[in-house]
């Protein structure tokens, strides 16, 4: 089934065959099909996985100097400060307790 992507400005779509249709909550690390949408089009796709397409989309984010939207500003924004360990050196002290319990 084709999913309309065009409202979409920052994504990843992954492709998980009906075969091995897991739970909603899944990862699905190893999809058959992994891709980036920029501002409603698929720039690029065949990523092999999961992880791979993340740093691959901040990358983009960064080279294409786009802004995070802002229904996921701070998801991307802990993303890349705290487990990326990218950008500004001091955390909220919310943030820091966060990543002290995550690195533990």
């Amino acid at each position: 089934e084709q999913k309309n992507v065009s409202h979409t400005p920052i994504g990843i779509l992954t492709i998980i065959p009906e075969d091995r249709q897991a739970s909603p909550d899944s990862l699905h690390l190893e999809s058959s099909g992994t891709a980036i949408i920029l501002e409603g089009s698929l720039v690029m796709n065949d990523l092999g996985n999961l992880p791979h397409a993340m740093c691959l989309l901040f990358g983009l984010i960064y080279a294409l100097n786009l802004e995070y939207p802002q229904q996921l500003k701070y998801t991307f924004d802990f993303i890349q400060r705290v487990l990326l360990s990218l950008g500004h050196k001091s955390l909220k002290p919310k943030i820091q307790s966060l990543k002290n319990l995550l690195m533990q």
